[in-house]
């Protein structure tokens, strides 16, 4: 869900974000059926999304906290 997430955000193609990653042709729709992967992988996932992350919807996110 998030790396479709991220792909929406930025106008990124599953493929590439899944070469971005080092991973193969299909790598998300295996985690996210829970096939073929471990908690490391889905770890150096949620981390790597985690750095890239939009910056502006990281501001627009803090900023709507802020305004309660």
């Amino acid at each position: 869900r998030r790396a479709s997430e991220y792909c929406s955000l930025t106008g990124t193609a599953m493929s590439a974000l899944e070469k971005a990653l080092g991973r193969g042709k299909g790598s998300f729709k295996e985690i996210k059926d829970g096939r073929n992967f471990t908690v490391k992988t889905y770890t150096e996932v949620m981390t790597w999304l985690d750095t890239h992350w939009p910056r502006q919807v990281i501001d627009q996110t803090n900023e709507m906290a802020r305004q309660g």
